[in-house]
């Protein structure tokens, strides 16, 4: 008992901030204090966005920039992450918030972390490696579609409708908007947005998202443009608890992510009056704009160029994820990532027929033994997927007498596949067609026995380790069978043949 929970304290103090953590701050504060300083100007408009978009209010935006900021800042595994609400939770919180409320997102909150923790305790991060990137790129472009059309009510200045399917929300407000047009709201979503993007391409180290933001809400001021709904009162006391993470500082730990969640807190606490005058359609283009730069233009034409599969793939799972739901997608995208993986690994199976070497047969004996014998070479792998396939080759043989089935580079079989073998030699066993194997690996061998597929040649001794030594075998069947002509003994002998192998 005492070890385990040694064992339990051990990783507890594991998580937190070392001695080495403490010395890499320390060579220049002033300069995280800085990275602090810009990361949470850059994040207060995209936290006071994706709180309003996932429907919980900016206050809840606000308060997920500080809390997590801070626990990723103490607990985190890197000295460089600055973590805050993301884009892609928003697009999972929606449906939650509308059916089961803020203490629904909560709930769910604390299951996934749960979930989460258990999945890094069994180290299930390297199975993502499995994912394919036609896949993530699908579901990238899916969020930021979503994403994008989530704040289309807001962008327009009408009020959210009914629904948790975000085509048939954006829908609603364009109706909406074409019945009653806001043109002042709908001009602050695309004057920020294309702020942000523009200023991004001319001054990328200048954050144009908080400084659109700022201009568009002294501009919403005016008199005459009252038609821009801003954020609304921000309860203060809401973020409090966040005010025990500014101690944390103290420890010396990642200053600039601490640096960037004290800023936020302190933000709400002494300018809750003027960030709650900030129009909803400006925060709105903010992430617009944020939706637009999560698209990787250049990396989905390649995806797309790169083979067809990888293109279905692609525009399958964004298009699940736009009409669906994530999980849909992911699973959608990998089952069809799989089919397609499986069909272009079935077709590299081959059945191809062999010409026989002539070694030491006359030229009129070689022509007999051609007629007669036929030799098949397996090629790739043996498995279900392409197992019926070569089932129909094989038993479509011509009228010979024996078939040599030659085995040595069949890289893969499974059960499906050694059961179609087993069918495929009994089928012509019944045409009166002798069946030879040769060049048997071990690791197809025990897959053959347990289907009993090795049974009906070993029992008449028809398994041999070269192909050589089939195809004597089946000149002495053709002989014994007064098919071909006794020859004399040298003249049975052939030639190495290592291509035969």
């Amino acid at each position: 008992m005492t070890r385990a929970v040694s064992q339990v304290w051990a990783w507890i103090v594991a998580l937190l901030p070392g001695r080495a953590d403490l010395a890499e701050i320390r060579r220049d504060p002033r300069r995280d204090l800085l990275a602090g300083l810009t990361v949470a100007i850059v994040a207060l408009p995209l936290a006071l966005g994706f709180g309003v978009s996932s429907g919980l209010g900016a206050e809840a935006g606000l308060a997920t920039a500080v809390v997590a900021g801070a626990l990723a800042a103490v607990f985190g595994g890197s000295n460089l992450q600055v973590s805050g609400p993301t884009g892609a939770m928003t697009v999972v919180l929606v449906p939650i918030v509308g059916q089961y409320g803020p203490t629904g997102v909560l709930t769910v909150g604390l299951m996934a972390g749960l979930m989460l923790v258990g999945l890094a305790v069994l180290r299930a991060g390297k199975y993502m490696q499995y994912v394919p990137a036609p896949v993530v790129e699908g579901f990238t472009l899916g969020i930021a579609c979503v994403i994008g059309l989530q704040q289309i009510p807001n962008a327009l200045g009408v009020p959210k409708p009914e629904g948790d399917r975000v085509l048939v929300v954006t829908w609603r407000a364009v109706a909406e908007f074409a019945k009653n047009p806001n043109w002042t709201a709908a001009g602050f979503a695309v004057a920020v947005a294309a702020i942000v993007l523009l200023g991004a391409r001319w001054r990328p180290t200048v954050p144009f998202s908080i400084v659109a933001v700022i201009a568009a809400t002294i501009v919403a001021q005016l008199p005459h443009l009252g038609a821009a709904k801003p954020i609304g009162d921000l309860p203060s006391g809401l973020p409090a608890p966040s005010l025990s993470f500014l101690d944390l500082g103290s420890l010396g730990s990642r200053l600039a992510a601490l640096t960037h969640a004290a800023i936020l807190a302190m933000v709400v606490f002494a300018a809750a009056p003027l960030v709650s005058k900030i129009p909803l359609a400006a925060l709105a283009g903010v992430l617009l704009a944020t939706a637009i730069r999560m698209v990787e233009v250049g990396s989905l034409k390649a995806m797309a160029k790169a083979t067809r599969s990888d293109a279905v793939i692609l525009v399958l799972t964004a298009v699940a994820t736009l009409a669906l739901d994530l999980v849909y997608a992911v699973i959608i995208g990998l089952v069809v990532a799989g089919a397609l993986a499986l069909r272009a690994v079935a077709k590299q199976a081959r059945l191809d027929q062999m010409p026989l070497d002539r070694g030491d047969h006359s030229a009129e004996e070689h022509a007999l033994l051609a007629e007669h014998i036929v030799a098949y070479r397996i090629d790739g792998p043996l498995f279900f997927a392409a197992a019926h396939r070569f089932l129909l080759e094989l038993t479509e043989v011509a009228d010979v007498r024996v078939v040599i089935l030659r085995m040595s580079r069949v890289s893969t079989m499974d059960a499906t596949g050694a059961l179609v073998l087993k069918d495929a030699v009994e089928k012509l066993q019944r045409r009166g067609i002798v069946v030879l194997a040769s060049g048997i690996r071990e690791g197809q061998r025990q897959v053959l026995e347990s289907v009993g597929a090795l049974e009906p040649l070993r029992h008449e001794g028809r398994e041999y380790a070269t192909t050589p030594e089939a195809i004597r075998a089946a000149r002495d069947h053709l002989e014994t069978a007064g098919v071909l002509p006794v020859l004399p003994a040298q003249m049975h002998r052939t030639s190495t043949e290592e291509a035969l192998r």
